[in-house]
């Protein structure tokens, strides 16, 4: 069997997904399956390197990866994948349609604004969140370009980062809590953890550097 651990991508987790993949390529048992590694440096390249395999592992992170965009496309080609469809990787890659979708079946999701460029910022109306708020790109990951908001001076420039990153930045109520993981596979609970960041939050220090969280 000819197993391709697609990985790279062209969003800011790039590194982090190559990471991901690079585990992956190391644990399969090259003994059972034929392993080929597809980093995916443009839009173009990776096409003709899946054809011919028989299942794809995605160890994608961010946008082109986990919204649906690669999904569909193997799914065009007629490859089977790891991971969630086109249309839930979309939805759910999209925090702004995530919290739409949550806020339609009557789940509660922090107030939050949405922004697709700077003439849209209206302090007076941000500030209707109150403070502390949580601003960050509306499709990243990994914690990149988030920045809890303490004081009404640091909205603009969060903001302005955030928008270096992606078209849309959405700003939400920050709402303190317990980080907690739950996994599932095969359909069975993994014990649930507890996760104690050493920062303010789970950033991306936290989630990638050894000895920077405390797990329970």
């Amino acid at each position: 069997m000819k197993v391709g651990v697609i990985m790279g991508g062209l969003s800011s987790e790039r590194d982090v997904s190559l990471m991901t993949g690079q585990e992956m390529v190391t644990h399969l048992d090259h003994s059972k399956y034929e392993v080929v590694s597809i980093d995916i440096r443009n839009r173009e390249n990776w096409i003709s390197e899946v054809r011919g395999l028989d299942v794809a592992l995605l160890a994608l992170h961010g946008q082109y990866g986990e919204d649906g965009t690669v999904q569909g496309t193997l799914e065009a080609l007629g490859i089977p994948y790891t991971g969630s469809g086109v249309l839930s990787s979309s939805i759910c890659m999209n925090k702004d349609m995530s919290k739409r979708l949550l806020r339609s079946e009557g789940i509660p999701t922090p107030r939050w604004q949405i922004l697709s460029n700077m003439n849209e910022v209206c302090l007076p109306d941000i500030m209707t969140l109150g403070l502390p708020l949580v601003v960050k790109p509306n499709c990243g990951g990994s914690s990149i370009g988030v920045a809890i908001v303490r004081k009404e001076e640091e909205i603009m420039p969060a903001i302005r980062s955030a928008f270096e990153l992606e078209e849309e930045v959405i700003i939400e109520s920050y709402i303190a809590g317990q980080e907690i993981s739950c996994s599932i596979l095969n359909g069975r609970l993994l014990p649930v953890i507890a996760i104690n960041p050493a920062a303010d939050f789970f950033d991306y220090t936290s989630k990638y550097v050894s000895g920077r969280v405390m797990i329970k």
